[in-house]
Order: C-alpha cells, then structure tokens, then sequence
C-alpha cells in the first residue's frame, strides 16, 4: 500500500543531496539512509567503538573499497611492511594453505577461494608464488579479505588486521581505523 507524505523543502534538499541523479527514486533514497541508520545501529553491527578504533565483525565485513592494511599479524607474529597489503596477506595465506594442502588439489580449492592455478601464470592478474608452485589471481581489497578470512579459518590460525579507509568519496568509514580479530580453534 502506497502513502504519501509531505516534507519540507529543506528536508527534499537532503534528500535530493544522497541521491544519484536520473538513478534514485525518493524511495530508494529513503531506503538507502535507512540501510545506513540501520547498519550503524544495528546491535549486530560492524561498528563498537574503542580507542577511535572500529571493532569489525570479521564474518559480516563492511565494503573495503578504499581501504588499505596498516598492520597485520598472523598467529602472533607481525607482517613485515612489505606484505602487509592486502594481497601481500593473500599470497602469505595461499602459500600456507598451498603446503597443508599437498598434492590434494580438492583440499587447496577447497580452502583457498580465489582462483588459482598450477604451475607459472602472470598475465590477468596472477602472481606466481614460487614455493608452493601456484599462481594466485590478486584481488581487490573486499575479495582478499574474503579469501583472508576464509584461510585464516581453514587452517585454524589467529589473525589481527588493522586497516584505514582513505578519506574520499564512496569509502564506508571515510578516515577512520577498523581492526578485525579472528581468534585460532
């Protein structure tokens, strides 16, 4: 059943303001603040605060997009500057699930959920991991978490990764810092 309603001008500004030009309807504008409203108030949601660092929900990630790592410990042990990005931390993963893994390919697919194949590959994206004898397809930053946190949890390790959203248009928490924890079994 439709309603209608009456706002003030001021109120269709903002509104008109969140909204994408010959895209949204009222509606889809109203639905869009509400998704917004309802995921930072959610009690399930990604965002508790401590220290001006957002606790982030591991399993229910918020969009990465404009994101980067700016620390990264696998089990304990901190990441060196040099792999602590995004795919740099996928290629770590890979290696060790690549190993546990062994020469049983259902196992590896099974556990490392971004394409990969055997044997050298370094055109559309891939990047061959020498020690494990795989090419990795690279990802962007929502894609790695989710094979990240895939990884971490098939081979049972603990994970602390810290990242920033960049301060621009389109980020999910322009400027701030969120930590994701995944604790070993």
């Amino acid at each position: 059943m439709s309603r209608s309603i009456t706002i003030k001008k001021e109120t269709f500004s903002r509104l008109q303001s969140h909204a994408e030009p010959l895209v949204d309807t009222i509606e889809s504008v109203i639905n869009k603040i509400l998704d917004a409203y309802e995921v930072n108030n959610n009690e399930n949601s990604n965002k508790e605060i401590r220290d001006n660092i957002l606790t982030l929900n591991p399993f229910i990630a918020p969009d990465l997009t404009h994101s980067k790592v700016i620390y990264a410990e696998i089990n304990g042990k901190p990441l060196d500057k040099k792999n602590s990005n995004w795919n740099g931390i996928l290629n770590i993963l890979a290696e060790s699930v690549a190993k546990d893994a062994g020469n049983d390919t259902d196992k590896l697919h099974q556990n490392l959920s971004v394409r990969f194949v055997k044997g050298l590959k370094t055109d559309e994206g891939f990047r061959y991991l020498q020690k494990v004898g795989i090419s990795v397809q690279g990802q962007d930053a929502n894609g790695s978490w989710r094979a990240i946190a895939h990884a971490i949890q098939a081979l049972g390790y603990s994970l602390i990764l810290r990242i920033t959203w960049r301060d621009r248009e389109g980020a999910f928490y322009p400027g701030k810092t969120g930590e994701f924890c995944i604790s070993s079994r």
